[in-house]
Formats: structure tokens, sequence, C-alpha cells
């Protein structure tokens, strides 16, 4: 599987007043992160490690905003140089995973992960 640590994609959601949520699970063991978390122009929120399920709005709220979400992995686990992050969007149509990894050459190495979703009422 090659390196990914870009993601532009879209989260379907409905005219409905149920809460979508996100998750961020940062991997592999061992590995510490860095985030900022933001919706459209919104002021980001700083985050460290991975995020557990956190709600961000109604689906009626987040038609047609973007959800931007810029991590800094860091390798400083001693038994792997495989970095990776786990995004969950649930509360949509549908439960959406994306995976994105890289394993870096070097130990102490950091690996900077760039994600855009745009939430799109169908």
């Amino acid at each position: 599987m090659a390196d990914q640590t870009t993601l532009d994609t879209l989260y379907l959601v409905s005219d409905t007043d149920k809460n979508v949520s996100l998750e961020i699970i940062i991997g592999d063991v061992g590995q510490t992160a860095s985030s900022l978390i933001a919706i459209d122009q919104e002021e980001p929120k700083d985050h460290e490690g991975s995020l557990s399920e956190t709600p961000l709005g109604t689906n009626r709220e987040l038609s047609n905003k973007v959800l931007f979400i810029t991590t800094t992995i860091t390798d400083t686990s001693e038994l792997s140089n495989f970095t990776e992050m786990i995004i969950r969007l649930r509360g949509g149509l549908v439960f959406r995973e994306f995976h994105l990894s890289k394993t870096v050459e070097e130990d102490h190495q950091s690996v900077p992960y760039a994600c855009r979703i745009k939430f799109l009422n169908v």
C-alpha cells in the first residue's frame, strides 16, 4: 500500500437534526501527534494524540461546510517507524472510515497529514 498523508473527500449528510461525530485514531503504538481541527473559518482547536468520538454538529448545521484537520505525527515509538491516522465520521448518511499512513525513514521524524472533508447534503 502506498503512503497517503492527504485526504480531500465528501461526507454525505441529510436535512436532519441528527448529530455527526468525529473520531481520530493515531497509531502505530507509541507514536505522538498534534492536530488542529476546524470547520470552515472557525478558530482551529488544538488536540494532542487521538480524539475520542466528539460531536461536530447536526447534519443540517454541517451541510456545505468543510472540516479541516491538520495533524503532525512524530515517530516516538521504539517499536516501529510506521505512522497512521484513522478518521471516523458517524451520524451522516453512512459511517465512513479513512486510513492514512506513512512509514518514516528515521527515528523521531515527523509527518504532516492534511485532511479536507466537505459535508454535502443529498
